[in-house]
């Protein structure tokens, strides 16, 4: 799961163009912890995972290797606002 998480992580975060500072100031974390998520060395946390894929536009079953859907739709996305 490092692997997948590493590269649909980097990948998704690119499509969005969105630095690793702007990923850590969006998620309250460290570049640190990004730069490990963006290597494979570390993995967040689930809750974290969650809060990647809002800001990424994505789902956490994507990020995690579990769908190939990328992006989540408009309606999807305006769901989960609202959670």
């Amino acid at each position: 799961m490092n692997d997948v998480f590493r590269k649909r992580f980097k990948f998704a975060q690119e499509r969005r163009g969105l630095t690793n500072e702007q990923v850590a100031a969006c998620l309250d974390c460290s570049v640190r912890a990004v730069d490990h998520w963006r290597a494979g060395t570390r993995i967040p946390t689930y809750k974290r995972v969650e809060d990647i894929a809002f800001i990424l536009r994505t789902s956490v079953p994507y990020l995690l290797g579990f769908d190939e859907e990328l992006a989540w739709t408009v309606s999807q996305l305006e769901a989960r606002k609202h959670d």
